[in-house]
């Protein structure tokens, strides 16, 4: 088990109701963890496609935001 995973299930096991099964808490602490890593690679995966469609450097993403109202993508200057 890993030390990010042991850290995050005593977290969760102290945070949890009382009378939790202690089963149970770890669950929820797997599942949520599993939920992140699964955002984080959607929006690593998101940028890297815009910044191939749009031909832009990895670093340049950094200032990169999109006003999703408008349906554009801005490129802070520097």
């Amino acid at each position: 088990m890993s030390n990010k995973f042991h850290c995050a299930k005593q977290n969760v096991s102290l945070g949890s109701p009382q009378n939790i099964p202690p089963a149970a808490a770890e669950k929820f602490c797997r599942e949520a963890l599993f939920a992140l890593a699964d955002a984080q690679y959607l929006l690593e995966s998101f940028w890297r496609e815009i910044a191939y469609r749009y031909n832009l450097e990895h670093n340049s993403l950094d200032r990169a935001f999109i006003d999703y109202s408008a349906g554009e993508l801005w490129i802070e200057e520097n």
